[in-house]
Order: structure tokens, then sequence, then C-alpha cells
């Protein structure tokens, strides 16, 4: 029997509805690909699900293991009892295409030694909720998927179309399972870890995985998504202080600044009311911000209030990165940021720059026409 080349790892929990897709695209790429693959499924569902799961995985010849709700244990589980020469990470709401295997094999043949991993490129497919017309214009929700269109080298990449050398990886130590989140930010410290390594991530926009988004259909599973890649970048920060650079004053860190000074104030003056104070303050500063986005970008006036929404989502993941840090004890996190890729600084440069203007406007408002004298 020929030696096993890949080891497809997919961590699962309630996903049996979409894991039957991800098996049947499998399928397809295993015969469009002359090596051989083997599919480890690590599941932590309970109940008819995890049947529903096991059966799914005896109907196509997969292996079922069982491991608690961490992301990072799941993984390691996978590459622990894997047997391919390669390890290749995608998760249960994605579909591949038929010649990502070949796509993958091909960069690690063609791009040298140090080449210990390959990123492919992600799509997301299926954005039919209202939430999508939003998150489309948010380049942080989504810039981690098209890598590969843009780098020949990887800092990181997202587990959906991500395969490394199995050697290499275990090398490295995996994923780290102290990581104290059950999800968000254990790829990026792996990514990291790995480049310092001295090791090497190409990217392959050739090799194409689509990523169901039916899983994201509302506002408020974005919200808590932001929050807890928030507290991802806290220690993301805390674990690579090399990556930290200096941040703008964000609305989260402004609204921290304003709102006690509302509250003195209406203690001195006692008919003002400070919550509502604060939340037009940063409500108006956010409508300046998204006026100025929209009025810079091709589509107009007419994303107004889903430039505002955008706004709104990078206000609450600077929220739970500030919570993060202040449950640690490092306020002064408020004032750097963890940088995912080099780019990125200047990528931001233009947001960054209405940004301000907004925050100016926003306290020249206050001090022209609010009544309240902030600084006497």
């Amino acid at each position: 029997m020929n030696e096993i080349t890949f080891s497809v790892v997919v961590p699962t929990h309630n996903r049996s509805d979409l894991l039957a897709t991800l098996f049947d695209s499998l399928v397809i790429a295993k015969d469009e690909f002359s090596g051989q693959v083997e599919t480890i499924i690590v599941d932590s569902s309970s109940g008819a699900e995890a049947q529903s799961i096991q059966s799914l995985c005896e109907k196509y010849s997969a292996h079922y293991l069982r491991c608690a709700n961490r992301v990072t244990q799941k993984r390691n589980l996978g590459v622990q009892e894997a047997a391919g020469e390669y390890i290749f990470f995608t998760d249960s709401d994605c579909e591949l295409s038929k010649d990502v295997f070949v796509q993958h094999i091909l960069t690690y043949e063609t791009c040298g030694k140090n080449t210990g991993g390959v990123l492919g490129l992600t799509l997301v497919c299926g954005d039919t909720a209202p939430i999508w017309r939003s998150l489309h214009l948010d380049s942080s929700f989504t810039t981690s998927f098209s890598f590969a269109r843009w780098m020949e080298i990887a800092p990181w990449g997202t587990c959906t179309n991500l395969s490394f050398r199995t050697e290499v990886l275990k090398k490295v130590g995996g994923f780290d399972e102290d990581w104290p989140l059950v999800v968000y930010g254990e790829d990026v410290d792996l990514g990291m870890r790995f480049n310092q390594a001295g090791y090497e991530i190409h990217c392959n926009q050739q090799a194409v995985v689509r990523h169901n988004s039916a899983t994201i259909h509302g506002t408020m599973q974005v919200l808590r998504k932001k929050f807890f890649t928030g507290r991802a970048d806290y220690h993301l920060g805390k674990k690579h202080p090399d990556r930290l650079a200096l941040e703008f004053p964000s609305w989260t860190a402004l609204g921290l600044i304003l709102l006690p000074i509302f509250i003195g104030k209406s203690l001195i003056e006692l008919y003002l009311d400070p919550l509502l104070m604060f939340a037009a303050a940063i409500s108006l500063g956010i409508l300046f911000q998204a006026f100025l986005t929209a009025k810079a970008s091709k589509t107009g006036q007419q994303d107004f209030f889903r430039y505002a929404l955008v706004i709104i989502f990078e206000a609450v993941f600077e929220f739970g990165k500030i919570c993060e840090s202040l449950r640690n004890g490092q306020l002064l996190r408020m004032w750097t940021k963890f940088v995912y890729v080099d780019r990125q600084l200047l990528g931001e440069r233009d947001k960054r720059i209405r940004q301000m203007w907004s925050v100016f406007l926003t306290l020249l408002f206050l001090v022209a026409f609010s009544g309240i004298h902030i600084f006497g």
C-alpha cells in the first residue's frame, strides 16, 4: 500500500449538516490526486450530533476521534494520530476544490527546502444573510482568507486551507494547548512561531477552498466574534511583543476618557445624564467617520450605515482587547496594537486619518455646542 501523503485534520462541533458537504468535496479531491489521503475528524459534539458525525465518518471511511471543545487540543490530537507526510487543516464548514491537494504538493515541490507550510485561497460563499453586506466592507473580517492573492510568503494562515510538513509542525510544537481562549488567535500564534523557527509558509492562490458563511447570519454573532478576537489580540501581543506597534486612539479608548468626565460634570451640574451624553458623543463620532469613509469609497453614501456598523464592530474588537488588558492588569496595551502582517500599518493609514479627524470633530462639537466645558 502507498504511503499516505496528506492527513486532513478537521475539528468539529455540532456541524453534521455541513460536514457532509465537506466529505463530498474530499471524495472528488482525493480522486483528482495521485497520492493517498486520509481524513481525521476530531469531534466534541454530544448526543445525536455526535452519532450523526460518527455515522458520516463510517460512511466516508474517515477516522473519528473524540476531544474536548478546544480547537488547539483538537488539531494537535489529529496531528498526533496522523500518518501523512503532510497535515492539511480545514474546517467542517468548508468545501475543497478538486485540485487543492495537487496545488499544495506542487508548491512544496517548487518552492524549496524552507517551505514548511502552504497556504491556499479561501473564498467566502453562501453569504446571503443581510449582515454580509456590511462584513464585505470590513477588511479585518475576511482579509486573512485572501492572503494567497497578494502574498508569496505568509506570516500565518487561517486553518481553512493550510498545510504543513508533519515533521516540521511537530518540531515547532504544534498549536499551543495553553492558549487561553477556546478559539481565535491560535492560528496566528502558530504562524508566528513557525516563521521564527526559520520556516516559510508559501502561498498558492490556485489552491482553493470555499468557506460557507451560513454559520454567520446575525449581528450578535459578529459582535461576539469581534469581542473574542479582541481578547485574542491582547494575548498575541503578550506572547509576541516584537509584533506590537503604537496605536491611534480608538473609539473605545476615547470612551474610557469621556465617560468619567461626563460623570464628574453630572455630579457637579446635577442635570446632566452622563450615559446619555457619552452615548451621544461616541455615536456622533462614529457617524462622522462613517460619513468620511463613505465619501471616500467608490460606493458613496449608499453604504453610509453599513460603514457605521463596521466601525462599531471595530470598537467592539478594541473593547475586547481593553477588557482583557484590564483583567490582566496591563492597561498600557490600550496604546499598542498587534501587527498581523507587515503591510498592515500602511494599509490602515487612510482609515486611521479619517478616524482621527472624526475624533477631532467630535471633541470640537462637544466643546462648541454641548454647553459642557470639558477642559475647564
